[in-house]
């Protein structure tokens, strides 16, 4: 008998919980900033779309902010804050991503809470996230709602751009494709020229065009002008500057 109160317990207990989730009803996302409480002036809302949209053109990392007056009785932020982030797909998972970020805010509870996914965690470290939402809480306690959702919209794309930039870009290996396509075109005329000019055949054109190329890579334009000469010299020297002459017949050697 105790075994099938026991039993029954647990049954309920189960059911409970599967009835608990069915009931809570997340909010849809209406926008970059969906503002349930009605806090957020359009003017903060238009900044913050501006931020997010350059912030998913430049990095792919998709920014939404909710805000809410009051959390679900007894839900912790984070629990419903990572339920809304999947739901919404914040982190662009159909495509295979997560390159999220869920800002999520509680009017009355006072709760600030960073949502990222797994592909941003490593630009934005836990103690950077919980700066952020520190700042945007101390505003939100002066009734500055509207101030508060912008500074934390500007903190996550000041701290996701830099993260990025630091990763992504390096100046060693930025490339300005206007100046190396006129070097590219440079090279080859004076590659087919030489060529012309000194009688020689396809090799000599074919050093110059790669000892320049390679020279410009590690020594800019002075490494180009050094290296071509290289290849010109080189190929010279080894007999590829003088066209080869055609071999004499069995009758002319005669």
């Amino acid at each position: 008998m105790k075994r099938l109160i026991f039993a029954l317990f647990l049954l309920t207990m189960f059911f409970g919980a599967c009835l608990a989730d069915q009931s809570l009803e997340l909010p849809e996302m209406r926008d970059t900033v969906s503002d349930y409480a009605n806090v957020v002036e359009p003017p903060a809302i238009e900044s913050v779309r501006a931020m997010a949209d350059e912030l998913l053109r430049v990095t792919s990392v998709n920014f939404k902010v909710l805000v809410v007056r009051q959390l679900p009785p007894g839900l912790k932020v984070e629990v419903y804050g990572q339920q809304v982030y999947k739901q919404w797909d914040v982190g662009r998972s159909k495509f295979g991503l997560e390159h999220g970020v869920l800002l999520v805010i509680s009017i009355i509870d006072r709760r600030v809470k960073l949502i990222t996914g797994k592909e941003v965690a490593w630009v934005i470290s836990e103690q950077s996230q919980s700066q952020t939402e520190w700042d945007v809480l101390a505003v939100l306690s002066r009734g500055l709602f509207s101030k508060g959702v912008e500074i934390g919209a500007i903190e996550v794309t000041n701290k996701i751009l830099a993260g990025w930039y630091a990763s992504h870009k390096s100046p060693r290996f930025a490339v300005d494709w206007q100046a190396a396509s006129l070097v590219l075109f440079t090279l080859l005329a004076v590659s087919v020229v030489t060529t012309l000019v000194t009688g020689s055949d396809f090799m000599m054109g074919f050093s110059i065009f790669v000892g320049g190329f390679y020279g410009f890579i590690f020594l800019n334009i002075v490494g180009m002008i050094l290296f071509a000469l290289l290849g010109f010299l080189l190929s010279y020297k080894a007999g590829l500057g003088k066209k080869k002459e055609p071999e004499k017949t069995e009758e002319e050697k005669k």
